[in-house]
């Protein structure tokens, strides 16, 4: 088989497309910015391979087709029943799209598989990480740094420069950093960076932005913009990684408050690349500053890329409303509603229940009470909370 670890793995990217909470609950972030060719390097990868449709499945995956995606996985088990990188990956999807019971059972069988190599080949250092990893989607957090720290070790008794190292060391840094171990974290991001080769700067980029992603994701915003730099500062514009890198350090700005220059960061992401996201940022950043009808515009240009992101939606309706264009307003809660949960790359719980809550205010200012009523019922019954 061509693959190393999984493509659910490799493309966890730190391009954010949703927004922090502000009550530290977590951040869900999209796993969108994908590069085809990073998900299998085949040769030839015939139909009837189980190559073929894991490689089908990343690329539908891309594509926004997440069922059609777990259901390539499932043909390509179909010809390798006992391979555990694809029940990991199926396992991961799963989770994504918000099927839990299902996702957990496919991490089990890849659980048991990644067991039965470590029991035959207790050296096998992919396969502790692999283990790790799955550890980490079931969210057995302390058992998953145990896992990461034996495949470090491995390397480190070794002497190995891979993948394999730096990969461990960086998903066990953010492992920490979700258990609240954080000077553990920043130490292992550290590490992770030193074992890789200074002339490989995507490489270092990526793990600069993804400490900063989990920096941010906890609250350590001013930390994360310096995450940011340091990957801006090793990448240039052609890479991978600087424009995740300048749009995440714009939403770090956005949760310090400092909005001013959030729209300059913002503005630099347009300028680059107009597809790529930062209209939205550029809008929660002006209507923050009270900049209301601009906002609208900077989220109708977002919408325009991305008509089926409900976070966008909900910030188009709040600048309405507060504007007092109440009509308006409930048509963009009822496309937040409509939309919420139905792409894996726009995941946030608890949009639609905040949607409903903002519905209800407009349909009040309105004096359409007994809506308002079914409205505010509905968002209690998604658990919205004053």
């Amino acid at each position: 088989m061509c693959r190393k670890g999984d493509w659910m793995r490799q493309t966890r990217s730190p391009v954010a497309l949703s927004r922090p909470s502000k009550s530290g609950a977590g951040v869900r972030l999209a796993l969108a910015f994908v590069a085809l060719a990073s998900l299998c390097v085949c040769a030839v990868s015939q139909e009837d391979t189980a190559d073929y449709w894991y490689k089908r499945s990343g690329e539908l995956f891309v594509n926004g087709s997440s069922e059609e995606a777990v259901q390539a996985l499932d043909k390509a088990l179909q010809i390798e029943p006992e391979n555990a990188t694809i029940w990991k990956t199926k396992g991961s999807l799963l989770a994504l799209i918000g099927k839990k019971d299902e996702a957990l059972i496919a991490h089990q069988n890849a659980l048991d598989l990644f067991n039965q190599t470590i029991e035959k080949n207790p050296e096998d250092a992919e396969a502790w990480l692999l283990k790790a990893e799955t550890l980490r989607w079931m969210n057995r957090l302390d058992e998953a740094v145990i896992a990461y720290d034996v495949a470090i070790d491995l390397q480190d008794q070794r002497n190995a420069d891979s993948y394999i190292a730096w990969s461990a060391l960086e998903s066990k840094a953010g492992v920490l950093m979700e258990l609240g171990r954080y000077n553990e974290s920043i130490e292992a991001y550290d590490r992770a960076i030193a074992q890789i080769p200074a002339n490989n700067t995507e490489l270092r980029a990526f793990v600069y932005s993804t400490k900063g992603m989990y920096l941010n994701n906890v609250g350590r915003y001013e930390e994360a913009v310096e995450a940011y730099d340091k990957a801006l500062e090793i990448s240039g514009e052609r890479s991978q990684m600087y424009l995740p890198a300048l749009q995440n350090k714009g939403m770090a700005l956005l949760e310090m408050g400092s909005y001013e220059e959030a729209i300059e960061t913002f503005d630099e992401v347009i300028e680059t690349d107009p597809s790529f996201g930062g209209w939205y940022g550029k809008g929660q950043a002006l209507k923050a500053l009270g900049r209301y009808n601009e906002s609208v515009s900077a989220f109708d240009k977002s919408l325009e890329q991305y008509p089926d992101n409900p976070l966008v939606w909900v910030d188009k309706g709040e600048a309405l409303q507060t504007l007092g264009r109440h009509e308006e307003a409930i048509q963009a809660y009822d496309e937040a509603i409509e939309t919420a949960g139905s792409s894996p790359y726009f995941i946030d719980e608890g949009t639609s229940a905040k949607a409903w809550h903002n519905k209800d205010l407009s349909l009040e200012a309105l004096g359409r009470n007994s809506e308002a009523e079914a409205a505010v019922a509905r968002a209690r019954e998604l658990g919205y909370e004053e």
